[in-house]
């Protein structure tokens, strides 16, 4: 692969990528501190609702938006009727993948500082102290998962503009059989993922200490595996099955 062109591609991505950027963020901060506020007085609501508010409230949006990013990614080049100028470029699909899932991890990125974000205000808000380790491991797991879901619905919409005919149906069938698949495999590997050092992410309320956790690293080094899975086999896709 050359490097040269995937920057190329990569600075195309980027320009087109900005109102993504900067709207979908701010946004999204903005609606879960209305949340907060609007919830926040309610007596029920215990020190650490906050806390639950964020992990659902923000999380699942997230994971929302990355899967429709990898879907509109390549399906704005048909639309725009560039994939034939794009292939018809000195690159391959492997350079292409590439380019485009790299877009995806930069993305990814700014959502999980989204998310990092919100969640260590609402958790000063509740006056909630927490450790280091859990801001930093709680940032790469976020990351490496709204990564991968991109990257898979990427995959997705790669079978179904290979396919000329039922491609959205093969999709959707193949959406369920990977997922499956994928949490068939994590499951047999959990004996080998327990054998890698173990970072438990600690929350401390007050004077009681509660563990979230335990995480591995095999965990987090699992779901970069299946996101160069992803990018292969959409590469593979773009090169030699994608019609134009």
């Amino acid at each position: 692969m050359d490097i040269r062109n995937i920057k190329n591609i990569l600075v195309k991505e980027i320009k087109l990528a900005k109102s993504w950027l900067i709207f979908v963020p701010a946004g999204v901060l903005l609606f879960n501190f209305y949340i907060y506020l609007k919830f926040k007085d309610i007596p029920s609501m215990s020190r650490n609702a906050p806390m639950l508010l964020v992990s659902g409230i923000v999380i699942l949006p997230l994971l929302i938006i990355a899967f429709i990013r990898g879907i509109l990614i390549l399906k704005s080049e048909r639309d725009n009727r560039t994939i034939e100028y794009l292939k018809a470029l000195p690159v391959n699909g492997f350079e292409i993948a590439t380019a485009k899932s790299l877009m995806i991890g930069i993305e990814s990125f700014a959502y999980a500082a989204t998310y990092f974000i919100t969640f260590r205000t609402m958790i000063t808000l509740a006056q909630t102290t927490y450790t280091v380790r859990l801001t930093l491991w709680l940032f790469v797991l976020i990351w490496l998962v709204l990564t991968l879901t991109a990257t898979f619905s990427l995959l997705l919409q790669a079978v179904g503009m290979s396919v000329r005919r039922f491609g959205r149906l093969i999709a959707a069938v193949l959406f369920l059989i990977l997922s499956q698949a994928g949490l068939k495999i994590a499951g047999w590997l959990d004996p080998v993922l327990r054998e890698f050092p173990h970072i438990t992410l600690y929350v401390v309320y007050g004077a009681g200490t509660q563990a979230k956790g335990p995480m591995t690293l095999g965990t987090l080094i699992l779901l970069a595996i299946y996101i160069v899975i992803n990018v292969s086999l959409t590469g593979y896709l773009v090169e030699n099955k994608m019609e134009v």
